[in-house]
């Protein structure tokens, strides 16, 4: 495992600074990190890591989700859960996003797609829950595409509109 320079460290601090939000696809079991980042986005297995508890089901993501939200304060935590949706935590109550009903054709790159699509609509102005509503639909079309799939705008805009 890469562990990170002081400088890759204090890209995020200097990001924030300057007003830059930072989202990340973490990897590994340190949440320190990604201290300071405005969302990090773990799918069950990288949260549980990072919570430092077994993540198993929905509910588990509850108890894990608080848990790393708690020991990141000021840090967004979006957690992709798999044909359960998505789940955020650090924003209040969590939030949490069913996925659209899809046939599943391959899930390459779905995690990807969810993040380039909440930080596309994040840096729009969107809240997130409006984001995760966005970053769901770009998942479904995703998964319903055999090997790796671009969502396209045309592609999103039907998929809002028909959900």
């Amino acid at each position: 495992m890469q562990r990170l320079g002081r400088n890759q460290l204090y890209c995020i601090g200097a990001a924030r600074r300057a007003g830059i939000r930072v989202l990340v696809d973490p990897k590994g079991g340190d949440c320190t990190r990604y201290r300071g980042a405005y969302l990090i986005k773990p799918n069950r297995v990288e949260l549980g890591l990072l919570a430092g508890v077994p993540v198993h089901d929905h509910a588990g993501t509850e108890v894990a989700g608080r848990r790393l939200a708690e020991a990141m304060p000021g840090t967004l935590v979006l957690v992709t859960e798999g044909a359960e949706g998505m789940s955020l935590f650090g924003c209040g109550d969590p939030l949490r996003v069913r996925p659209a009903a899809r046939q599943v054709y391959d899930v390459t790159g779905a995690g990807d797609t969810v993040l380039a699509t909440v930080a596309i609509a994040i840096a729009a102005g969107a809240a997130p829950l409006a984001a995760m509503r966005l970053a769901s639909q770009a998942a479904a079309i995703a998964i319903g595409t055999l090997g790796t799939a671009a969502v396209t705008l045309d592609e999103l805009t039907q998929a809002m509109e028909a959900s």
